[in-house]
């Protein structure tokens, strides 16, 4: 084990989220050994631990969680289709990508505020 200090990096955020209710899917972009983009997605259920006294996600769901995970499934798919039909007629490349989606998240976000 080193005891140099490794530097802190960015943690990965999903480039999209879409939610029903506390069952959320997040769509990650990532990349081959090649560099060749490729998506993954969570879906997750949130809920409140009353012991702890905070937000806890997790990977199992009840019967009436299964429709919102189906929904927020379908819109994953959705997305992930679209955005790769996107990168490959226009040939771009993951940065781009991921700067332009950053663009969408920050006029949004100032959207909200306003």
């Amino acid at each position: 084990m080193s005891n140099k200090e490794e530097p802190m990096t960015e943690p990965n955020k999903p480039i999209h989220v879409f939610r029903a209710g506390q069952v959320k899917a997040s769509v990650w972009l990532n990349r081959t050994e090649g560099g060749d983009p490729y998506f993954s997605t969570s879906v997750v259920r949130s809920y409140f631990d009353e012991g702890d006294k905070k937000w806890k996600d997790t990977v199992s769901f009840g019967r009436d969680d299964l429709p919102k995970v189906r929904l927020v499934s379908d819109l994953a798919y959705q997305f992930i289709f679209l955005k790769s039909q996107e990168i490959s007629k226009e040939g771009e490349q993951e940065n781009s990508f991921v700067e332009k989606e950053k663009t969408r998240r920050a006029s949004k976000t100032a959207g909200k505020a306003a």
